[in-house]
């Protein structure tokens, strides 16, 4: 390979110096292509026209073996159908990062709930049950519900209102159960929350009835009673603030609950609270 800076810095300097001065380049330094010279030294000062003659020789092949090396280079770093081969350097560069997605959880699809008939005979003497338990007169209402249930088995509103009068009797083990099934059979059955969450308030149990006070509330936002009742939890624990809260939400649905909040003991201690006492009126 012709070293072309040792050339041009030969030639460089023979412009630079007197004409006394002698100029010698060894012979292999000067080979390219079909130009060689032979002869053991050549005195370049003596001949200025060889100079300049083997100067643009050498200067245009140097532009043309560039040109060639560039074109070599842009052929090799492109592929034939145009995409891009990865060459050392690229091969440093920072990796590109491919962006992971995080699956989305599966969600399960609401179960179907299959509706139950129940038989007309067997509704009418649960709802006189009711009617019953609503006087609170238990016992009669128990009556009503044992015979709902003999007419149609599948009478899950008599098993409900059987278990909570007998909670409110205080035969929990036996009414609880009761309840539950009432549950196993229709798990959207907003009322069976609710007694369910009635049954465990009677045994002070907060935690438990404020659940099942919020699972009704998840069924039926609009369970006035449900809301009433977290309102005395509240109350009774001395939360005043929270109390007063949720019982503005049963008072916003059925305004009568205003009424009822001023006889019951829950909210006794706090008739003269400024806050209650707007509230309630």
């Amino acid at each position: 390979m012709i070293n072309f800076f040792y050339i041009h810095k030969c030639l460089h300097s023979y412009f630079r110096k007197s004409s006394n001065a002698a100029l010698l380049c060894k012979p292999t330094l000067l080979k390219h292509r079909s130009i060689t010279f032979t002869s053991n030294t050549i005195d370049l000062w003596k001949k200025p026209a060889l100079v300049l003659l083997i100067f643009s020789t050498l200067s245009i092949s140097a532009c043309s073996n560039q040109k060639l090396s560039d074109s070599s280079s842009a052929t090799e770093s492109i592929s034939p159908a145009g995409t891009p081969v990865t060459s050392p350097i690229a091969s440093t560069s920072t990796p590109s990062i491919t962006p992971t997605t995080t699956p989305l959880p599966t969600i399960a699809p609401t179960p179907t709930l299959q509706s139950i008939t129940i038989a007309a005979a067997s509704e009418e003497l649960s709802e006189k049950g009711f009617e019953e338990y609503n006087q609170f007169n238990y016992v009669t209402a128990i009556s009503y519900f044992d015979r709902a249930i003999v007419l149609d088995t599948n009478n899950y509103k008599a098993y409900n209102g059987k278990g909570i009068a007998l909670c409110f009797k205080g035969q929990y083990s036996n009414g609880l159960p009761l309840i539950q099934k009432a549950l196993d059979m229709k798990p959207d059955y907003a009322n069976g929350y609710f007694n369910m969450a009635m049954a465990y308030k009677l045994q002070k149990d907060y935690d438990n009835s404020l659940a099942f006070f919020n699972k009704a509330l998840a069924i039926d936002p609009n369970d006035t009673w449900s809301y009433y009742g977290i309102a005395t939890i509240y109350a009774d624990r001395g939360d005043i603030n929270t109390s007063l809260e949720y019982l503005k939400k049963a008072i916003d649905l059925e305004p009568v609950v205003k009424d009822v909040a001023k006889e019951q003991d829950h909210f006794q201690p706090y008739l003269n609270n400024e806050a209650f006492q707007k509230l309630v009126g």
